[in-house]
């Protein structure tokens, strides 16, 4: 009888060390997982606002996006060029795409969007905010449909990282 209750109280002692282990192993599984993404080239790139105007006196439109990129991986990069692509239709079943570089310096902004600097490092685990300007020119587009607005980002490791603009508030000055 005695050896019966012993059997029974080693093999639940057992099990409990078994599934105890599991648990461990799960774990570590998990912060190796973490660990292996976080070393894995990547940015992340999130729109925080986007605004619009037409300087006085200019044939132009400008479009600034104000971005939070982050780089979430252990190496540096820089930031080496921004473009907004607009998707637009200038006859039925055709879409066509203009790419639009970021422009550093601008004319007639208003005081608080003052341009990201391309060429901007990104450390390790940084993150970086700014407004990325661009300049559209009024005879560029003219009056086709626009479909989409996306900012896009190519850092010193070629990857791209693109960003849907939705809502753009249109701002006069």
């Amino acid at each position: 009888m005695w050896i019966s209750i012993v059997s029974i109280a080693i093999a639940v002692a057992a099990l409990a060390v078994s599934l105890s282990q599991t648990w461990i192993a799960n774990k570590a599984l998990r912060l190796g997982k973490i660990q292996d993404a976080r070393r894995k080239a990547r940015l992340d790139v999130s729109l925080k606002e986007s605004v619009a105007w037409v300087p006085v006196d200019e044939s132009c439109k400008y479009m600034c996006a104000l971005l939070l990129v982050v780089n979430p991986a252990e190496s540096e990069t820089t930031l080496i060029r921004a473009e907004l692509h607009i998707t637009y239709s200038p006859a039925p079943n055709q879409m066509l795409v203009i790419k639009i570089p970021h422009e550093e310096r601008l004319i007639g902004a208003p005081d608080e969007i003052v341009p990201v600097a391309i060429q901007s490092p990104l450390r390790a685990n940084g993150a970086l905010e700014g407004w990325f300007v661009f300049r559209l020119i009024d005879d560029l587009i003219g009056s086709h449909s626009i479909k989409d607005y996306n900012v896009v980002l190519y850092d010193s490791r070629g990857i791209m990282q693109s960003v849907h603009i939705w809502i753009i508030k249109e701002i006069a000055l």
